[in-house]
């Protein structure tokens, strides 16, 4: 790519970085018409998987369609780690796991990455394919850094347990020193250990905002150990600031919840720990960051 279609790409980076998305949108596009390539198609691809389509008034549509659109293209010409990853994130945002998990596959086979062996880790995790997804976890414990290990860590032992393994004492010991109330409140759980379970209950209300659903679980343990007014509490709490939001379905979800056992249980075994996908940058000849990284 010639020095001005470098200049170009690389402008229209940095225009979206500073949130300048229709003037980046328009550099870009122009950029593959003028110079259609590997770095331009995979660019514009890139920009559409994070950022909708925007018109000059700033208006937005959903541009997952047109990301897909030119990685296909971009893929047609040359198969690369970059194209592979950023196609996977819009498939897995879109809820088509399965060809997430394959494209990130696709872009460890081409680089092995912490990043690609993890996130093809969360596809398979979504997807209820627990051994799978730990094995593609303890590849992303062998790469991983400092920074990210306990991360890693914590998907993998929620990977094995929810396959219906037992913790190997030394990753049961690292969850242990390095996991928050949250992982080690749902983990004791999935491991059938309630007592432990209810010991973080309290650190967890302090601490995190839960989502609704995980509500299941923390009314269930109250209950079955006999604090009924602790869970009545928190579930009308809880129920007080939905109705702010107007989240009627939650609101009545929450009232079955408490009146309910079978339903409680039911949600309860079926709620999974949540996993969210590292993010890595897959612009080529990006000027922000040169090289990917983890961010």
């Amino acid at each position: 790519m010639d020095s001005t279609y470098r200049d170009i790409n690389r402008q229209a980076i940095l225009y979206a970085d500073g949130g300048e998305l229709y003037r980046a949108q328009c550099l870009l596009r122009q950029n593959v018409k003028r110079h259609r390539c590997l770095t331009t198609l995979n660019n514009l691809a890139v920009f559409y998987c994070e950022n909708n389509a925007v018109d000059q008034n700033e208006r937005e549509r959903d541009g997952k369609w047109l990301a897909l659109h030119y990685f296909e293209q971009a893929l047609a010409l040359e198969p690369t780690d970059k194209t592979f990853f950023a196609a996977a994130v819009v498939h897995y945002n879109r809820g088509a796991f399965a060809a997430a998990a394959d494209c990130f596959e696709k872009a460890f086979e081409k680089r092995n990455t912490e990043a690609a062996a993890f996130n093809c880790g969360a596809a398979q995790y979504r997807m209820g394919e627990y051994p799978k997804a730990a094995a593609c976890f303890a590849k992303a414990l062998q790469l991983c850094g400092k920074n990210t290990r306990a991360d890693v860590l914590i998907a993998y032992a929620f990977a094995i347990v929810y396959a219906g393994s037992r913790l190997p004492a030394s990753v049961a010991a690292e969850v242990e020193s390095n996991a928050d109330d949250y992982a080690k409140l749902f983990l004791a759980y999935a491991s059938g250990d309630d007592a432990k379970a209810v010991q973080y209950i309290k650190g967890v209300e302090a601490h995190f905002c839960l989502p609704t659903h995980a509500y299941a679980v923390v009314t269930e343990l109250l209950l079955q150990h006999g604090k009924t007014e602790q869970a009545n509490a928190d579930v009308q709490q809880e129920i007080e600031s939905l109705k702010a939001q107007k989240a009627y379905g939650d609101i009545r979800m929450l009232h079955r919840l408490l009146a309910d056992s079978s339903y409680r249980n039911a949600q309860a075994q079926a709620y999974r720990y949540p996993l969210f996908l590292m993010r890595q940058c897959c612009y080529m000849d990006c000027p922000t960051h040169g090289k990917t990284i983890i961010r």
